[in-house]
């Protein structure tokens, strides 16, 4: 008999449990179902303004760096530890929230994919820009470099290889495809003759005047500004 009561108690113990567990498991599950409904503007804005960055300019690492980092949390909430699958969404959020994390989690390859047709329907746009640089035609690579937007990009090239020429062309075609005025560019060389010579070959091939100077010229500019006159230099 005090057996029998015994797996009595035993087995209230254990359905007490399982309902408690049960319980827990469900209140979970309706945290995570509403925390996914409140976040789901969130999940299309992301890819939103991912689709907005592959749009007629070239797709910077800069830009790249700057969503991943931006939409880094968020991304957290998808990956493994939250199996939202599980959650019995709305199929237009698990929709968002798969376009997100797959937008996510092959950045690079969007990037790089969008970069090269982008590239390749620019030489086809601006083909006539580019067959006439200073009264030449610039090779593929001269091309490239033109084209693409990095904030820094390093050209490496031996003497007499169209360094100048590529620079000029460069010019040209960020006044011709983006609008810029004279006055938003800036050209820095390393001395007072190569900058001359820059300033002469810019001006006689987009017939615009432009701000073309040493770094040194350029940090002295930066001093009188800020201090209201010309430093001594000795």
């Amino acid at each position: 008999m005090s057996n029998n009561i015994l797996l009595v108690i035993l087995g209230l113990i254990v359905t007490m449990l399982f309902i408690s567990s049960s319980k827990k498991r469900l209140i979970r599950i309706q945290e995570q179902r509403a925390c996914f409904n409140k976040i789901v503007n969130e999940f299309k804005i992301a890819c939103e303004e991912l689709n907005g960055y592959t749009k007629d300019f070239y797709y910077t690492y800069f830009m790249k760096e700057k969503w991943k980092n931006k939409y880094k949390e968020l991304y957290s909430k998808v990956d493994k530890k939250w199996k939202y699958e599980k959650l019995k969404l709305d199929k237009d959020i698990l929709n968002s929230i798969d376009e997100f994390k797959n937008k996510y989690s092959n950045i690079e390859k969007i990037r790089d994919d969008y970069n090269k047709k982008f590239i390749r329907i620019e030489k086809i746009n601006y083909k006539n820009l580019f067959d006439n640089i200073e009264g030449r035609a610039l090779d593929q690579q001269q091309r490239e470099c033109v084209i693409k937007e990095e904030i820094n990009n390093l050209v490496i090239a031996g003497a007499g290889t169209g360094k100048t020429t590529t620079i000029v062309g460069k010019i040209k075609y960020l006044l011709e495809k983006y609008n810029y005025n004279s006055d938003e560019i800036l050209v820095l060389s390393f001395t007072n003759a190569s900058a001359s010579e820059m300033a002469e070959r810019v001006k006689k091939e987009t017939g615009k005047n432009m701000d073309v100077m040493t770094f040194h010229k350029l940090g002295k500019e930066i001093i009188a500004e800020v201090e209201g006159k010309q430093p001594s230099i000795t």
